[in-house]
């Protein structure tokens, strides 16, 4: 019953805090914001905001950069993208094949079940919003 409500309640809060965060609170300027403010304000700090944002459009451009570029091999990138899938359906296929045989789950195994579980499709659900 607890990890059917952590499971649950680890899906359903992200998104619900993100909603009541956008809807009653107030986003706080971030430096990006606030030089483009300046900038519009100031035309003597418009080229300043300008390589700002070259540079970190540059920076995020060469972070992604790494993997495409080869930099590392292909069964690399394929392991990284299978680790969090493959942990979550071991722990509940442990889950499964323990009710199965009658074994006794502890507790610690079936609340890292409903949260592992609950990490996953919550940010699997939050990158779709």
């Amino acid at each position: 019953m607890l990890t059917s409500i952590i499971g649950l309640s680890s899906v359903i809060l992200p998104p619900a805090v993100k909603l009541i965060k956008d809807i009653f609170g107030k986003k706080p300027k971030d430096a990006e914001e606030t030089l483009g403010v300046l900038a519009s304000e100031k035309p003597e700090f418009l080229s300043a905001y300008v390589d700002a944002q070259a540079k970190l459009m540059d920076a995020k451009a060469s972070f992604m950069r790494a993997d495409i570029n080869e930099k590392v091999h292909s069964w690399i990138m394929d392991l990284r993208a299978s680790v969090r899938p493959i942990i979550t359906y071991l722990l509940v296929l442990n889950i499964i094949v323990s009710k199965c045989f009658g074994w006794e789950v502890s507790l610690i195994e079936a609340n890292a079940c409903g949260i592992v579980v609950g990490w996953w499709f919550g940010e699997r659900l939050l990158t779709k919003l």
